[in-house]
């Protein structure tokens, strides 16, 4: 522990847009020398640093937030040695083999009550869900209302477009599995889709053989004594496996083989995440076409035989001369049959989001359409059967013609809608659609003949290796050529179709063709470092960001 006399400054920022200029900032500036903690708020327009001030200077921090495109100036500074608070700065005892953001950032504890110095939203782990059924801005603000509500939860995003919810929480209060609990309660459907709190490289198995928890523990125990695993979580009942380590020393084929060395059968296990089917709203426009269809086979009839009946009574002035029983009219009994099933099938989505959204004490737009169409739809009822207990000699006025039409448009306008957000979303479809899914590893002797080669997922693919690009296939990763040279389809980065020549020595991205010639490469970046993956990821959080107006919209 070590006792150090500090300064604090607050600097005016201009110029940024959402929060990924927020982590830019704190991840690239926080990193200098002599920066002891560091709070940027979008909101304010404003940072604030602690730091070394024998190594730094206010003007020297404006000066680097400056460069990297913001227009920022001096607030204020305050030193806080001679006469003011003493500051203790925690050394990081947390062993690891390089450099993390955490253990860069110092953590500050000072006796001043000044809450704006110590972050209350960048601590505790992330997770991503995929939240499903969001129709509108609503829906986003009441997600993460409701997030918000829940102890343990420091910071709540939710992207309508993407279909995603970044959440950072305290893994000693909350976890990922009730949250996705509450947001199913609230008429959505959630699922966790990324749990990684660290920069650690993360593969994740399908595991078959175990029978027991000495199973579960034999593999954790001994994935965990290779060099570089920090993490392992087995679960018996999902017979699946997740595994965090540093890729510097190990990747996903040696974990993979330890756990194949125990006598247990297992494969990479890939989901939804980078399949593009869950962005063409497939389901949900599905669900509200059958809805549409239904409310316009009984809608129809509906208004036609309203405005037969209306006709009838202005032509003829005369009302209810065709009772059927007393109290009941025909006009009231048609009506009836064709005004039910739409009340109540093709509006059973509407009554299903209402009363999830009444238990949550939230009042949206599906709890005002079935207000308005059950209203009608019971009022009619128990006016003609008070009419026809009463045995009067006319039937009553109803609004049986009210459910169906009010649904049938409203479901239509719900089918548009997710068509169109489908297609809004096609873009990040392709990008992801562009991930090549196998890679051919090849084993080289030190004049880089190849001795071996065999087929990999491309999830098996780590740093260091040398793969194998035949013409005509995607390059699996990002890597450089080692031997061979050809020309390379590079337009989902450039957007032009010429070819790129590549040499040995030449940068190769992940995702790109090669159009001819044999190529070897080493792998630089795999996984989620990839190029094709930052742009995906890049997509995705510009889909999540929002401006400033719309937050204080959302409020």
């Amino acid at each position: 522990m070590t006792r150090l006399r500090l300064s604090t400054t607050l600097l005016s920022v201009k110029g940024m847009t959402c929060q990924s200029c927020v982590r830019n900032i704190e991840s690239h500036v926080g990193q200098e020398p002599g920066v002891k903690g560091v709070k940027v708020s979008l909101e304010d327009e404003s940072a604030r640093f602690v730091y070394d001030n024998e190594v730094l200077n206010a003007e020297a921090l404006a000066e680097k937030i400056e460069d990297m495109g913001f227009e920022c100036s001096v607030l204020g500074s305050a030193a806080l040695d001679a006469g003011g608070p003493n500051f203790v700065i925690k050394e990081s005892q947390q062993p690891t083999t390089g450099p993390t953001p955490e253990q860069k950032f110092t953590s500050v504890e000072s006796s001043v009550n000044d809450k704006k110095c110590h972050s209350n939203g960048e601590d505790g782990e992330k997770c991503f869900l995929r939240v499903t059924g969001m129709t509108c801005s609503s829906c986003v603000a009441a997600i993460e209302k409701q997030l918000y509500k829940v102890k343990g939860v420091r910071f709540a995003l939710v992207a309508l477009l993407a279909q995603k919810a970044e959440v950072r929480f305290d893994p000693a209060v909350v976890q990922p599995n009730q949250l996705v609990e509450l947001i199913n309660d609230m008429g959505f459907e959630a699922s966790v889709i990324e749990e990684s709190p660290s920069l650690y490289g993360e593969a994740e198995f399908v595991i078959r053989g175990m029978t027991c928890a000495s199973c579960v523990h034999a593999i954790e125990t001994n994935v965990c004594k290779l060099p570089g695993v920090a993490r392992a979580s087995v679960s018996l009942s999902t017979q699946k496996g997740k595994f965090f380590f540093d890729p510097e020393r190990t990747g996903p084929r040696q974990i993979l083989e330890r756990i194949k060395d125990l006598g247990f059968d297992a494969f990479p296990f890939t989901d939804h995440k980078m399949d593009a089917s869950y962005l063409s709203q497939k389901e949900e426009v599905k669900k509200w076409r059958n809805s549409f269809l239904l409310s316009l086979m009984f809608g129809v009839p509906s208004m036609l035989l309203m405005m037969y009946y209306m006709t009838q009574r202005m032509l003829y002035k005369h009302d209810n001369d065709c009772c059927i029983f007393p109290g009941l009219s025909a006009e009231n009994f048609i009506l009836f049959l064709l005004a039910t099933p739409v009340q109540f099938v093709g509006g059973r989505y509407f009554y299903i989001q209402a009363w999830k959204a009444l238990s949550h004490k939230v009042a949206n737009m599906d709890v005002l359409i079935m207000l308005a169409t059950s209203i009608s739809y019971f009022y009619s009822v128990t006016i003609v059967v008070y009419f026809m207990i009463d045995g009067a000699d006319h039937s009553p006025k109803t609004f049986f013609e009210t459910p169906p039409m009010l649904l049938m448009f409203i479901s239509l306008g719900r089918w548009l809608e997710h068509i169109a957000k489908g297609k809004t979303s096609a873009a990040l479809a392709k990008l992801i659609s562009l991930q090549a899914t196998e890679a051919i590893l090849v084993d080289v002797d030190p004049q880089l003949n190849v001795t071996a080669e065999r087929n990999i997922t491309v999830e098996l693919v780590q740093r260091g290796d040398v793969l194998k690009v035949v013409p005509g296939a995607k390059i699996p990763v990002d890597g450089r050529v080692c031997m061979g040279h050809s020309v390379v389809d590079e337009a989902l980065i450039t957007g032009e179709s010429m070819p790129v020549p590549k040499k040995v020595g030449d940068q190769v991205i992940g995702g790109s063709i090669n159009n001819k010639g044999v190529l070897l490469i080493i792998a630089t970046h795999v996984g989620k470092d990839t190029a094709l993956s930052q742009i995906v990821r890049l997509v995705e959080e510009a889909q999540t960001s929002k401006a400033p107006i719309q937050q204080l919209a959302d409020k």
